[in-house]
């Protein structure tokens, strides 16, 4: 539950920025979509990884959350502040190819560690 959500609803609705629906997960939704389009109107680049931490710094409250995005293909990041957090991977068919070496970086008192993850 983002405790914020209608404090960051109204700020974004003041900046043109529109809901269908009164979630606090379409809340993240569009905080992301502002921040992403202001970094590119101001002329600035950040990874997906940035970018989702700039998010979540804005949130209040418990969540578990995956960001995927067109903007950053072949990228995922997954957060959590409260709430557990498990990510699954399932190989559906032969036709589906993984990565035997899947980098996964974990990030815990503002440190960033890079562990190679083995299948």
């Amino acid at each position: 539950i983002i405790t914020n959500s209608t404090a960051l609803k109204t700020v974004l609705t003041s900046k043109g920025y529109e809901f269908v629906s009164d979630t606090d997960t379409e809340t993240i939704a569009v905080l992301i979509k502002y921040l992403f389009d202001e970094t590119k109107k101001n002329g600035e680049s950040l990874t997906f990884l940035e970018l989702v931490e700039q998010t979540v710094q804005e949130l209040e409250g418990a969540f578990a959350l995956v960001f995927k995005s067109v903007h950053f293909p072949n990228e995922l990041v997954a957060t959590r502040r409260g709430s557990p957090l498990l990510i699954g991977v399932h190989k559906a068919s032969n036709d589906v190819q993984f990565n035997k070496n899947i980098p996964v970086f974990f990030k815990s008192d503002s440190q960033p560690q890079q562990q190679q993850q083995q299948q």
